[in-house]
């Protein structure tokens, strides 16, 4: 695996983190939402296990983004001279 894929992978698991928590929810909350175990989200916020297509869509479905939002990292640090949470879509 390439430098650049790793920090895409980073980024997603950071995202994921971010949307859940920038809406109140904990891990139980997100699992129940997108009928995964909790510890499975768990695992993905750390980095232990990569989500497939049907999970990226039922986790999107559960946090009330679309699929994409999940995994835009363009204004994320470190990916294509990024700068920051700041300027990513988490509403």
């Amino acid at each position: 695996m390439n430098r650049n894929t790793i920090k895409e992978m980073e980024c997603f698991y950071e995202l994921l983190r971010q949307y859940r928590r920038n809406r109140g929810m904990s891990q139980e909350d997100l699992a129940e939402k997108a009928n995964l175990h909790r510890t499975y989200i768990s695992e993905l916020e750390n980095g232990k296990k990569n989500p497939s297509l049907k999970t990226l869509l039922q986790l999107a479905k559960a946090l009330h983004l679309e699929v994409w939002q999940l995994l835009y990292f363009r204004d994320f640090p470190g990916i294509s001279g990024a700068s920051g949470f700041d300027k990513l879509p988490l509403n």
